[in-house]
């Protein structure tokens, strides 16, 4: 009986110590405001491979902090490409109710004009490290669809 408890422990600590590795990265936007960076909220984050015949790619919208972090499995080293765009709406917003009871009135948005006021993209690179959280911070400038994009 002791013989058998023993093998259990030794086959659960080579089942512990064969985890596979995880690569966590984490991408922060920022932006320049009269040489102050702040970090930017809601700003599209595509993360992938310089190569077009990849299929990996990692997608994601950064938080209030201006972060978005992903998981991945391998060694790599990842494209970022950074698109911030502005929005002035002009909304008409109207309410529908049936009048019915128990039935909840149904909102309608409507948009009048969308102008947008700033384009923004940001480029950078990131170098994934085994078991240790890669990061990179991403400045955004000004950009306008003619110049391209990162890659």
């Amino acid at each position: 009986m002791k013989k058998f408890s023993l093998l259990m422990v030794l086959i659960g600590l080579m089942a512990c110590s064969n985890e596979a590795p995880e690569f966590p990265f984490r991408i922060k936007v920022v932006e320049n405001q009269n040489g102050v960076m702040v970090p930017v909220k809601d700003a599209d984050v595509l993360v992938r491979p310089n190569t077009q015949r990849s299929n990996v790619r990692f997608e994601g919208i950064t938080d209030a902090n201006g972060e978005v972090a992903f998981v991945y499995e391998y060694d790599a080293l990842f494209g970022i490409q950074v698109f911030y765009f502005k929005y002035d709406i002009d909304t008409i917003i109207t309410i529908d109710s049936t009048g019915y009871p128990l039935t909840q009135p149904q909102t309608f948005i409507q948009y009048d004009t969308l102008d947008i006021l700033q384009m923004s993209r940001g480029c950078d690179w990131i170098k994934l490290k085994e078991n240790e959280e890669a990061y990179q911070e991403v400045q955004i400038f000004e950009w306008t669809p003619e110049v391209g994009n990162c890659f």
